[in-house]
């Protein structure tokens, strides 16, 4: 968890976003999250690996699109991020390339996963950023 208040701030509330993102139910989307320009990046981004991280380890079955959203929303904050600061950005690459050698949306490597399965139990989308 970030060590500054506005970061831990914004990590808090981020792990809150992270229910908006997943799908409520079979044939429900899942609720778009807006990535602010103001927002702390580094602390979202941070929230949303942790989160993804804890959910494969104890297994969490996750809706593919809740997934995806959830990618998707690391994705565009990580855009944000190579915006405001190259140096970060490409470091949060990076780092996310070195997760446990597992696929993650914003390098092109696989999300976290539980046993060496994907977390959603379904095939992972990638994109690059």
């Amino acid at each position: 968890m970030p060590t500054n208040l506005k970061g831990a701030d914004e990590y808090e509330d981020q792990a809150a976003k992270i229910n908006s993102l997943l799908v409520p139910g079979s044939g429900k989307p899942p609720f778009p999250v807006k990535v602010k320009p103001t927002d702390d990046h580094l602390s979202r981004i941070k929230a949303n690996i942790d989160w993804m991280h804890a959910a494969g380890k104890i297994g969490v079955p996750l809706d593919p699109a809740g997934a995806w959203a959830i990618q998707q929303n690391t994705a565009e904050h990580v855009q944000m991020l190579a915006k405001q600061n190259p140096a970060a950005a490409k470091e949060i690459k990076q780092m996310l390339g070195e997760l446990e050698g597992v696929q993650s949306p914003v390098s092109g490597v696989q999300s976290p996963t539980a046993n060496g399965a994907p977390i959603n139990g379904a095939r992972q989308t990638t994109m690059t950023v």
